[in-house]
């Protein structure tokens, strides 16, 4: 075991010796090896802290041999910020929150601010190939900060969703912000002052981008971030807009069956705001298309709503016809939501009751109980 950690401590020698040099500051493998580090670092800081290479390395010293020295931390992370390194202030803002030596550095809110903001902008402007990658990489470190709720997701949204660029890159990761931090009024505000902004077609193709990466392998990288990418934030919000307008030719009127329709039919469920769109089908003569709507709301929840429901549209359910299993709609008027879940362990008998109602009475039910 002692030999191991000679090796490991004469390549990590090896590795610092190399920075030396490139910053130009002479040193032997010997002298490293035998000095005190916190020395070497604050003498380091005093003849090169204009240099930002010269300060990383710094700041690597402090972390890796625990250089307890919090002023000296404080001084070095705006030098850094400075030179707009600003994915390296995350990862050493995400190490030394969580040591106890630095806790009690009052500037830490700010700078985790400044590092998440500059990179986020650094992103956009840099044409990153992975941008949405990186983006979730440095969200799900704020995810685990004991300072999330001090980082302004607001300012971060609000930034980025002023800014244009080709294929909505900005306002694409405004969204991702909103959805992985926090919520927010004020973001959900500057979303939806954009979303309001774009004419029907603008909004369909954000949809379809921000789909697209719900369905990537990006989402693997996201998924310490427990977000359910077909009911977040945004899309709720587009969603919204798209029932408010009325232009539901666009997210599920339009054939065939595609990706918006599918997700705009599971997040209109999954936030009981279905009713939107089952009015807008009945209006538009989609009847079979209201009816397998309905019938895929009650599918996914207890049968016990569907009673409820029902007492509220004052239909009694001892009396209902059995349904006689005359749905023929055809596959463009239908939506596949996957395999029910939430059901309630409740009687065989409260079951086959309700397993009755034909779906043009379930529709009934629906419209009245929601009107």
């Amino acid at each position: 075991q002692q030999r191991v950690a000679d090796v490991r401590c004469y390549f990590q020698a090896l590795l610092y010796l190399g920075d030396f040099e490139f910053v130009g500051i002479p040193q032997s493998i010997a002298e490293f090896l035998d000095c005190e580090k916190p020395a070497l670092a604050r003498s380091i800081w005093v003849d090169h802290h204009q240099d930002p290479k010269a300060v990383q390395l710094i700041c690597n010293m402090c972390l890796d041999f625990s250089v307890d020295d919090p002023e000296l931390i404080q001084r070095m992370i705006p030098r850094l910020l400075a030179a707009k390194l600003f994915r390296y202030v995350v990862g050493v803002l995400d190490i030394i929150s969580a040591m106890p030596c630095y806790a009690g550095i009052e500037a830490l809110p700010a700078f985790w601010n400044q590092a998440v903001s500059g990179y986020m902008l650094q992103l956009i402007q840099t044409n990153n190939a992975d941008w949405m990658c990186a983006a979730l990489a440095v969200l799900g470190v704020c995810i685990r900060s004991p300072h999330l709720l001090s980082i302004d997701s607001t300012s971060i949204v609000q930034l980025l969703a002023r800014r244009d660029a080709a294929n909505n890159v900005p306002l694409r990761l405004a969204c991702t912000v909103f959805d992985v931090l926090p919520f927010n009024q004020a973001s959900e505000a500057a979303l939806q002052a954009r979303f309001d902004a774009m004419d029907a077609e603008t909004l369909g193709q954000l949809v379809q981008q921000l789909l697209e990466f719900a369905d990537s392998d990006s989402v693997a990288v996201a998924s310490q971030l427990a977000v359910d990418w077909r009911v977040a934030r945004s899309l709720t919000l587009a969603f919204d807009l798209i029932d408010e307008q009325g232009t539901h030719e666009l997210a599920l009127l339009r054939p065939p069956m595609s990706t918006m329709i599918h997700a705009f039919v599971r997040n209109r469920i999954a936030c009981d705001k279905l009713l939107t769109a089952v009015s807008a089908c009945i209006e538009r003569g989609k009847h079979k298309l209201a009816l397998s709507l309905v019938s895929q709301y009650y599918s996914v929840r207890s049968v016990n709503v569907l009673a409820e429901d029902a007492l509220r549209a004052q239909v009694a359910l001892d009396d209902v016809p059995e349904d006689d299993g005359d749905r023929t709609g055809d596959m463009d008027d239908t939506v596949d939501m996957g395999t029910p879940h939430g059901t309630l362990d409740i009687s065989l008998a409260a079951r086959k009751r309700v397993s009755k109602i034909p779906d043009s009475l379930k529709l009934d039910i629906f419209m009245r109980s929601h009107a």
